[in-house]
């Protein structure tokens, strides 16, 4: 069960409330309220740090505006369902790399024409 949650925790609009939410509640129908608050506070305190932490960690490494990040999966399931959640912002990352790579060439080619006097 808990590799299943793992795999379900990667995936960006699933996540692990599809498992942990009914799990909590059959256990609150079942009578055992420790073990649902305790699915309930482990829900709560996974979907506090991925709203917090997680946009800026994935935003500082990529170098991608979380909001940017957010409004790319939106756009990637809108357009073409669950797998332009993962193809749109790949996309979009790999344009942002060959766009910085051209600028990164333009400057290159300024400074040694300046560097050469002309």
């Amino acid at each position: 069960l808990s590799l299943v949650i793992s795999l379900l925790d990667v995936l960006p609009v699933i996540g692990v409330g599809t498992v942990l939410l009914p799990w909590c509640a059959l256990e609150l129908i079942r009578g055992n309220l420790t073990l649902a608050v305790g699915l309930a506070v482990l829900y709560a305190v996974n979907l506090v740090v991925r709203q917090l932490a997680e946009p800026k960690i994935i935003g500082k490494h990529l170098g991608v505006h979380p909001v940017l990040s957010l409004l790319l999966l939106y756009l990637g399931y809108s357009l073409f369902g669950f797998a332009g959640i993962l193809l749109v912002p790949v996309a979009a990352l790999l344009i942002q790399l060959l766009l910085n790579e051209e600028d990164a060439a333009k400057i290159h080619k300024t400074a040694s024409s300046k560097r050469d006097g002309g």
